[in-house]
């Protein structure tokens, strides 16, 4: 899981995964970039150059809520 500074949650996913995950077109994976930037994964090929370049990838889960918003 990765937490960004406005408290968006990601799940993060191994090689494996993102590969069967967009295979079967389950959800939209994203490269997670370590300025709590993100890029969309639009082929297969990508996949690999990002593991390999050390990036995370993920899946959006939502934001947070804060004790300060309310329910």
């Amino acid at each position: 899981m990765k937490v960004t500074q406005d408290n968006f949650v990601w799940k993060l996913v191994t090689q494996e995964q993102a590969e069967f995950i967009f295979s079967l077109e389950l959800f939209n994976l994203y490269t997670l970039h370590s300025d709590d930037s993100e890029s969309l994964i639009e082929t297969f090929d990508e996949i690999k150059t990002i593991f390999e370049n050390g990036a995370k990838v993920g899946i959006e889960v939502g934001f947070i809520k804060t004790k300060d918003e309310d329910i």
